[in-house]
């Protein structure tokens, strides 16, 4: 986590311009690696403290503390017998315990186990983080351009960990952004910008607009930025609370950020178990994976599953299960596929919400009265979703309520 004493460096007025390291800071990265290099395979309480010194090489303040956290987070420890050092401790003691002095406790026990007294001091405590050795791949490979764009990834993650709002403007790759923010349940409204271009803007809601899961919620958000540098241009604003004041925080396709290598898949745990259990709880019925989104007046909606019958494939239901979310949230999801439900008569849909992933104030914990949805706790029950259908198929779905 980034001091708010580093954010606040800076600001210029309301709005936030970030020290982004570059190729005038490559110089002093690699002194700063090569001494973390020093500390390989010695005790991280040593490297901690080291930390806190003067060093040896001049550098901007703000980028060197932004430089040192990355090259801690970066730090691996060996692989150490948690038991072994248990088993030592014990042993000390119970020496200790027969009224032996501190050096004799120690000689006696570092005979039996087959050590010198200083190998038994190094292993007493080694099952404490700080005292575990590092491992000697930790910055081995790492090059000062690399740590660079690092530093400059943990500074715009700890901005977007304070943010109210985030609006999002994406050309090119669109879907995987969207994909993303889907998957990794952000509180997210999409729409199409009127252009000639494939423009897509996004609306979603920062951790500081929740109540709940906040910093679970931030990290998640923290994962885009990597994302959109696979983007053909990105612009994004967020107002960020920085000193208890909302500032705008921008940041656009030129920032000097790392890529993402690949798009990873975000399957939940909750949807792969549904996934599982739907296919075992009826033969009927198909389960089809990411169906094509629903666009309607510029708003575009991502269902997450197409529930369709083998037989009379003209039945068909999509399947939205919501990821973290407030009550405004569920209103405005419901609307939009009712008015959904009105532009594609036969469309039939499902929204279905986890009271887990609640966010909202804690006596606001209650689901829109403005159209319903099934409610559920950690596990969605295949077998509702299929009454809800069966008792519907002949019906305007219409969104009504359903709880487990």
């Amino acid at each position: 986590m980034i001091a708010e004493s580093v954010l606040s460096q800076n600001l210029c007025g309301d709005l936030i311009r970030p020290q982004f390291l570059g190729p005038e800071d490559l110089s002093w990265l690699e002194s700063l690696r090569d001494e973390f290099m020093r500390f390989e395979g010695r005790p991280r309480r040593e490297l901690l403290a080291r930390a806190k010194e003067p060093w040896l090489f001049k550098a901007p303040e703000v980028k060197l503390k932004l430089a040192v956290a990355v090259m801690l987070k970066r730090a691996t420890t060996q692989d150490i017998d948690i038991n072994r050092a248990r088993h030592l401790r014990g042993e000390l003691f119970r020496m200790g315990a027969s009224e032996l002095s501190r050096e004799a406790a120690l000689e006696k026990v570092a005979l039996k186990e087959g050590l010198s007294i200083e190998q038994l001091l190094r292993d007493l405590f080694s099952d404490l983080k700080d005292e575990r050795r590092l491992e000697d791949t930790s910055w081995r490979d790492l090059q000062a351009h690399t740590l660079a764009l690092d530093c400059n990834l943990l500074l715009t993650k700890a901005f977007l960990a304070r943010a109210r709002e985030v609006s999002l403007k994406i050309l090119g790759n669109c879907r995987a952004i969207i994909r993303h923010a889907k998957f990794r349940g952000l509180i997210c409204v999409v729409e199409k910008l009127e252009s000639k271009e494939e423009l897509l803007h996004l609306n979603i809601s920062g951790p500081f607009a929740i109540f709940r899961h906040t910093q679970v919620y931030g990290k998640r958000l923290g994962e885009l930025p990597r994302l959109l540098k696979n983007c053909h241009r990105f612009e994004l604003e967020a107002r960020v609370v920085v000193r208890d004041r909302e500032r705008t925080f921008r940041l656009g396709s030129e920032a000097p950020l790392p890529c993402a290598s690949t798009i990873k898949k975000f399957d939940s745990q909750l949807e792969r178990r549904f996934a599982r259990e739907f296919g075992k709880a009826t033969s009927d019925w198909d389960l089809i994976r990411e169906p094509e989104p629903l666009e309607l007046e510029g708003r575009w909606l991502f269902p997450d599953f197409e529930i369709r019958h083998r037989h009379l494939p003209e039945r068909r239901w999509l399947l939205e299960i919501a990821g973290f979310w407030h009550p405004e949230y569920i209103k405005t999801k419901v609307i939009a596929y009712r008015e959904a439900a009105r532009v594609f008569p036969d469309l039939k849909i499902i929204l279905c919400v986890d009271r887990k992933s609640f966010c909202g104030q804690e006596d606001s914990l209650t689901v829109s009265k403005a159209g319903e949805v099934i409610e559920f706790t950690g596990r969605l029950d295949p077998k509702q979703v299929l009454m809800v259908i069966e008792r519907r198929r002949n019906g305007d779905m219409g969104l009504g309520r359903s709880q487990n």
